[in-house]
């Protein structure tokens, strides 16, 4: 089945583990606001906010496989709190809720990093693999046969699959965790 081998490979993963951390945020009661883009007539908030921000352009760029790390996912939401704590000034109800929001977001990160950096690299090695364009498959893993390396066990959703990470060297300055 067509549908399910593109379920596996790593973007679909990882573009699949970020819609479940933003719908985590559409959920919370206070969101609202946050759900879509300000309207166009509101010239005042268009005036002061350069960079405008919210829930479904985030969603509009995950379904697109725009974000490639957890650090640029999280820089947009850093980026929709500063908004709301510029445009409606600290310890304002949408400040706060814009600054909790982030740290939401900013804490599941952290608490799934090697999750996130296995699935990262993933991503990584797909999109660099030389076959941009072309029916690519998933990276082949060294129990497959295919090219050694580091591998790891990512489990989402309660499905273990092993991810092959190559030849990881950092220092990574991707992040901003």
């Amino acid at each position: 089945d067509r549908g399910a081998a593109r379920d596996r490979m790593p973007h679909v993963i990882f573009a699949d583990r970020l819609e479940q951390i933003r719908q985590s945020c559409e959920k919370r009661p206070m969101s609202g606001p946050f759900h879509r883009p300000v309207d166009r007539q509101y010239n005042v908030y268009h005036e002061v906010i350069k960079n405008p921000i919210d829930l479904q352009t985030i969603r509009d760029k995950i379904s697109k496989y725009e974000y490639r790390t957890s650090g640029a996912f999280l820089r947009d939401f850093q980026l929709m709190k500063d908004n709301a704590v510029l445009f409606n000034g600290v310890g304002h109800p949408l400040a706060n809720e814009g600054t909790a929001i982030y740290e939401f977001v900013r804490e599941t990160v952290q608490e799934n990093r090697p999750d996130f950096d296995a699935m990262e690299a993933a991503v990584d090695e797909q999109m660099n693999s030389g076959r941009r364009g072309s029916r690519a498959s998933t990276p082949k893993l060294p129990s497959q046969g295919g090219k050694t390396g580091k591998t790891a066990n990512v489990t989402i959703d309660g499905i273990t699959t092993e991810v092959a990470l190559g030849d990881l060297q950092g220092p990574f300055q991707d992040d901003i965790l």
